[in-house]
């Protein structure tokens, strides 16, 4: 039996989410170490589909293996932004994308 989550959703304040609904969805940049590391796999484990920002094909598995779809982001570069955009628009098709944790750091 699918367990119902709560979420806090834009727009939509907390609700119950069916288990018959598409998760809802959430990119995460900076998502290959720390904070935006640890917050795409608690989002992931919470039943959310996670896009993982990475700017390293190195950094790609681990999040694959946490069930998070990586996306090679780099937030400096706005063809790499554009990019990234259409990937995750792509793999959403009709559904919006819930949430952005803009995490990335810039060096």
């Amino acid at each position: 039996m699918k367990e119902t989550m709560s979420a806090r959703i834009a727009g939509h304040g907390n609700r119950t989410i069916s288990p018959d609904e598409p998760p809802p969805s959430v990119l995460v940049t900076g998502a290959s170490s720390g904070i935006g590391h640890a917050t795409a796999i608690a989002l992931a484990h919470r039943g959310w589909r996670v896009f993982g920002g990475v700017r390293r094909a190195v950094d790609e598995a681990a999040l694959t293996a946490e069930g998070i779809v990586p996306v090679h982001l780099d937030v400096t570069d706005a063809a790499s932004i554009a990019h990234a955009k259409d990937i995750v628009l792509t793999a959403l098709g009709d559904r919006p994308l819930s949430a952005l944790v803009n995490n990335a750091g810039i060096t």
